[in-house]
């Protein structure tokens, strides 16, 4: 088995905003991407999956040949955890199906914007976030073993496992 970070954007308002955004604040990436994602290449498995969280859907798991149909591929970061698939599996049964954290992420945009704005201390944590709802970074962040990842972007989280992942 393998693991992958994946980092992308899309055309999608959103999706561009979120770039827009993040790029204010991360400076070292060539391409800044607004989501993130877990590929998992499975030993003898035809197909490779994405184990991701969206905005109309919340966490799913979709074939990464129908996930790059949607997305533009920034970053693939291999994973240097030591997570075994019965562990993958314990957070895909854990957060499958669960919905999109559409407080938390409400959060963030309002910590953000009252840094960006009026220069306030960007909070460590996230007040409004739900153990019941996951947006990207916070579905990745797990699996990743990221500290704090509900208070980061995925260009922020995607800059730092740069740095520390031997390529």
């Amino acid at each position: 088995m393998e693991l992958y970070y994946l980092f992308s954007r899309n055309q999608k308002v959103g999706s561009k905003l979120i770039a827009w955004a993040s790029g204010l604040l991360v400076k070292d990436l060539e391409k800044v991407p607004s989501h993130m994602a877990i590929l998992i290449r499975l030993d003898n498995c035809k197909e490779t999956l994405v184990f991701e969280s969206v905005l109309n859907g919340g966490v799913r798991i979709i074939p990464y040949s129908v996930w790059k149909t949607h997305n533009e591929l920034c970053y693939k970061i291999k994973c240097s955890s030591t997570l075994d698939l019965n562990k993958i599996f314990v957070y895909v049964n854990e957060m499958w199906g669960k919905k999109y954290d559409w407080p938390g992420i409400a959060f963030f945009a309002k910590s953000f914007l009252m840094h960006w704005l009026f220069k306030k201390e960007f909070p460590q944590e996230n007040a409004w976030q739900s153990d019941d709802k996951f947006f990207c970074n916070e579905l990745g962040g797990k699996i990743a073993e990221y500290p704090n990842y509900s208070m980061v972007t995925p260009a922020k989280m995607c800059s730092d496992l740069l740095k520390t992942t031997p390529q």
